[in-house]
């Protein structure tokens, strides 16, 4: 493979974090010869996140994303001193 300074990008995305890998997919769809970038090996041991909101769904199905099947997210159940407090949440994923 040859060096990757030796090539013609149309566009460097810097960061494959979720803004970043959309980025780069969409404008490699759209033609561009796409360059993305991290600083940090894949996959990482650390959570990113434990939920996919609505509107992020919206977003990856609009890109042609499929989602994995699970159960959605309407509620989040805190619990401290013996008491209970459920709080809804709009429609996610986790």
């Amino acid at each position: 493979m040859n060096d990757l300074t030796e090539q013609d990008w149309d566009a460097i995305v810097i960061g494959a974090g979720p803004a970043g890998s959309v980025s780069a997919y969409r404008l490699a769809r759209a033609g561009w010869r796409v360059l993305l970038v991290e600083r940090c090996a894949w996959p990482r041991a650390k959570v990113c996140g434990g939920c996919v909101n609505a509107e992020a769904i919206r977003l990856l199905k609009s890109i042609g994303l499929r989602l994995p099947a699970t159960n959605p997210i309407d509620r989040c159940i805190i619990h401290a001193g013996g008491r209970s407090l459920a709080i809804g949440i709009s429609a996610g994923l986790a």
